[in-house]
């Protein structure tokens, strides 16, 4: 896996469709989730040119960033045409938070890139959320709530804080007004267990009450994996992975070589085999793909779990 594909496949990350990602890699005899997995934070420069929009869709900058050390799924947030379903593709394959914002991810300050990191990231949109406002991505935008709202007992104000403190210089209050009267309508179909209205709600891409809240109802699980389409079993797959990271706020050092990890793979499998003794806290060396002391094998690619991310880059990426 060289330069040249990584940075073909990036490429596809932002413009194409899941679809194609597959079979690109496929036809380079690749394994899709190792692959993902690996680039889940960019090993190498890759600039793009991105356009940040007011409320009112109008551009106020245009800037060219480099994404070294970016989460691979802020591409698949910028991809015009699929975002929703590049978003969900690769947070179904990749050891990635959703919920983590680019202001979380960082490295160490005597880094030589440290500097760079920075700047790039302040002329990024400061989250996914204010792109997919911005530029009308509506469907993405209610996928990106829907796992942000969990909150034990206090939803409510979770929702308040989120819509007060994240949005409002990317949608304007009547829209804000209408998320938070669309989130206490789906909570009402929550208590009440209409499942059928709630799996509507993720089959439309409607849904902006939390489908980590959602996921803790087994029987609200076992009605959506017996009557959902593909697509709703892709959404309660993903909100079942991304229930497992924990600790997620805070810096997340993705050149740090000494960190544990839990990776997608080894989730998945023990999904599969529920009699697995290995605990989620385990070493991410457990698993081979990311032995660290197999630096050659391993070209580029980091795995997020938790606040801390792996460092996994070869000096071939560089």
């Amino acid at each position: 896996m060289n330069k040249t594909f990584i940075n073909k496949l990036l490429y596809k990350i932002q413009h194409e469709t899941p679809n194609s990602i597959v079979n690109f890699i496929d036809n380079n005899s690749f394994d899709v989730t190792e692959v993902l997995e690996k680039i889940a934070i960019i090993p190498m420069h890759y600039t793009i040119t991105i356009d940040k929009k007011n409320i009112d869709g109008t551009i106020c900058s245009e800037d060219a960033i480099n994404l070294k050390y970016f989460p691979s799924m802020y591409l698949a947030v910028l991809n015009d045409s699929n975002a929703l379903e590049m978003v969900m593709f690769l947070h179904k394959h990749m050891a990635t938070s959703l919920r983590l914002y680019l202001s979380c991810y960082s490295i160490s300050y005597d880094n030589e890139y440290s500097k760079e990191l920075s700047s790039n990231q302040r002329l990024a949109n400061i989250h996914y959320h204010s792109h997919a406002a911005t530029h009308g991505k509506t469907k993405l935008l209610n996928y990106l709530l829907s796992f942000e709202f969990e909150n034990g007992t206090n939803d409510s104000h979770e929702l308040s804080d989120i819509l007060s403190e994240h949005l409002p210089d990317f949608l304007s209050e009547e829209k804000c007004n209408q998320i938070r009267e669309t989130y206490e309508q789906q909570k009402l179909l929550f208590e009440q267990k209409d499942y059928p209205g709630l799996m509507q709600a993720m089959e439309s891409s409607e849904l902006v009450y939390s489908i980590l809240n959602l996921i803790k109802d087994q029987a609200f699980v076992t009605y959506c994996k017996e009557n959902g389409s593909s697509f709703v079993k892709l959404y309660l797959e993903n909100a079942i992975y991304e229930q497992g990271f924990s600790d997620l706020y805070g810096r997340n050092f993705v050149d740090n070589p000494a960190a544990n990890l839990r990776s997608r793979s080894r989730s998945r499998l023990e999904r599969l085999a529920p009699n697995n003794t290995k605990t989620h806290d385990s070493s991410i060396q457990d698993h081979s793909m990311f032995n660290l002391s197999r630096m050659s094998y391993v070209i580029g690619g980091a795995a997020v779990i938790g606040s801390i991310a792996a460092y996994c880059l070869s000096k071939e990426s560089e």
